[in-house]
């Protein structure tokens, strides 16, 4: 088990595709599955449209704009130190 992980702690993800593919986002932890390979569920909030995630569509009959997607929600995402897309890790020292 990763030392310090739990549900609610705050994590970077490494987009694993789109347009910022490779970037880093936070997430938070909603699962820790307690495997030695650090093995969670997490959401992770993205920049939205920067991220080249889709909105949903303006409906001009219903004079309704639906809400643009800004967190994704991962599954069984493994831990690395490399900071390989598609995994997770702590976040950076400032």
């Amino acid at each position: 088990m990763i030392d310090g992980l739990a549900v609610g702690r705050i994590v970077h993800y490494v987009l694993e595709s789109g347009r910022s593919q490779g970037d880093h986002r936070p997430a938070i932890v909603v699962r820790d599955w307690k495997q030695d390979n650090g093995l969670v569920n997490i959401h992770v909030f993205t920049d939205g449209l920067n991220d080249g995630l889709e909105s949903s569509s303006y409906n001009p009959e219903q004079n309704v704009v639906f809400p643009v997607i800004s967190t994704i929600w991962r599954t069984s995402i493994h831990y690395s130190e490399e900071k390989e897309p598609g995994t997770w890790h702590w976040p950076e020292k400032a």
